[in-house]
């Protein structure tokens, strides 16, 4: 009988102790979501609103996600940042006999940031590279004027290098809203491909390719994302 009595008062001082120190552990996790300054933690994970919303309502848009790399030694005030997106779809165009599009985006790239923390809003600017490739294919069986068969491929692959600013305000030391743009300079290499077979009475084919390249620099949008931090 003493042994089960002494055993429940161990089980209720074990309880106890876990309650205190839960309760200690929300405590102290509630004073950093709250702090002026919110505690810094090693990976940040953004989800750009605007491509959410596109993906939303059904438009076309790149899927993907951005990861930052937060620097945990003194001083901390920079981070690397990595970003992945891609996108697919092959659309029927309901036009006369086959007609669809296939098209393929892929894009990464990196980018360092110096970061400035000033209470809950920190200020971020820094260099970064992207690549990207693109690809679209068009077939038409039968657009109604005598083309039998009309193939267009395009291929694009683009280099960007850029500088890349914004502000991020911590709600709380996991989410955060971030505001983001830049000055990019991108190299641009495209090769244009059309396969043409007419019937109009006799057969006509035609292969032509097309390639260019070109730079072009411009100022990127401003992109709204909500941050994760873990």
């Amino acid at each position: 009988m003493k042994k089960k009595q002494l055993l429940f008062l161990l089980m209720t001082y074990a309880l106890s102790v876990s309650l205190i120190f839960a309760q200690d552990n929300t405590q102290k996790q509630s004073r950093f979501d709250n702090a002026l300054e919110p505690q810094r933690r090693r990976w940040q994970a953004t989800i750009e609103i605007d491509k959410l919303v596109k993906a939303i309502q059904g438009q076309q848009t790149l899927y993907g996600l951005t990861l930052t790399k937060y620097s945990m030694d003194k001083p901390q005030k920079s981070a690397i940042r990595y970003s992945f997106y891609g996108y697919v779809s092959n659309v029927d165009n309901l036009r006369i006999n086959s007609d669809n599009t296939f098209n393929l985006n892929l894009s990464a790239g990196i980018a360092y940031e110096q970061q400035n923390q000033l209470g809950r809003f920190m200020l971020f600017y820094g260099p970064g590279i992207g690549f990207g490739y693109d690809r679209s294919v068009t077939n038409f069986g039968d657009n109604g004027l005598n083309t039998k068969f009309f193939k267009k491929t395009i291929n694009d692959v683009n280099i960007n290098l850029g500088l890349y600013y914004g502000v991020r305000f911590f709600i709380n030391s996991r989410f955060s809203l971030n505001i983001m743009s830049g000055v990019t300079g991108t190299y641009l290499n495209k090769n244009n491909n059309e396969i043409i077979t007419q019937n109009f009475g006799t057969t006509v084919f035609s292969n032509n390719t097309i390639k260019e390249s070109n730079i072009i620099l411009n100022t990127s949008q401003v992109n709204l994302g909500l941050g994760i931090h873990f």
